[in-house]
């Protein structure tokens, strides 16, 4: 995962995702006055929509936080690895969305994400966040070429079928106009998804309670079908 000059395109590269819808999600389980914690905040869309008392975003990438800090005024951010988070305070609601739990690649680094967000939640505080269907995985990224043009901006992508199950490799081209001509840069990254009953328990015994979980940013849609391409969980901090 590289995230260096594709930290300054990556909101033209997203510009078709549904963040208002993200937000509308997310500021539910936001407490009046309360605090959140965006983990794989990215560029900070999140924070720039939802409404909360003290906002804060961590990454990996010093240079998508770069951009998040011009982005979002009002919020704090701080480079991190969500597998072991170190802020010394704790937050009403956290968030891991737009599939950034996927860039995990074994279970031990998903069991010590959830832990690391237990410890950095409020009683009774909400953690929410979303990972790609084992069935996205199947169909859509299972050696799929995908290209767009967006006039200054130019892509393909490979979505190339991991050796483990339900995994893949994305290697990506881009082409940026620069005056009268296009600079080209790559970017690989890996994504893996697993079962929705193997967060279900590690869930469970990290110590949350599992409020809801649900499809393709419908609350209403509780039951998976074999055409879902996104899961939501919302868990509880346990008592």
């Amino acid at each position: 995962m590289e995230y260096g000059q594709f930290a300054h395109i990556y909101d033209r590269f997203m510009y078709d995702q549904p963040y208002d819808t993200w937000a509308q999600i997310v500021q539910q389980y936001i407490p009046a006055e309360g605090s959140i914690l965006d983990v794989a905040t990215g560029t900070g869309k999140l924070l720039q929509l939802v409404t909360a008392n003290e906002k804060v975003g961590v990454d990996l990438s010093e240079d998508m936080l770069a951009v998040a800090q011009h982005n979002v005024g009002n919020a704090q951010f701080v480079a991190q690895d969500m597998t072991e988070l170190n802020l010394a305070r704790s937050f009403d609601t956290i968030t891991c969305l737009c599939d950034s739990l996927n860039y995990l690649q074994d279970e031990d680094a998903v069991v010590r994400t959830f832990q690391s967000v237990y410890a950095h939640l409020k009683r009774e505080g909400t953690f929410i966040f979303d990972v790609h269907s084992v069935q996205k995985f199947e169909h859509y990224f299972n050696n799929a070429t995908y290209s767009d043009d967006l006039s200054d901006i130019v892509y393909i992508w490979h979505a190339i079928k991991g050796e483990i199950p339900f995994s893949v490799y994305h290697d990506m081209t881009f082409f940026v106009l620069d005056g009268t001509r296009y600079d080209r840069f790559d970017e690989s990254h890996e994504q893996r998804t697993f079962p929705i009953d193997f967060y279900k328990m590690q869930l469970e015994q990290a110590g949350f309670d599992i409020e809801s979980v649900f499809f393709d940013f419908d609350e209403a849609q509780v039951t998976e079908t074999d055409d879902v391409e996104r899961v939501f969980f919302v868990a509880k901090k346990r008592l």
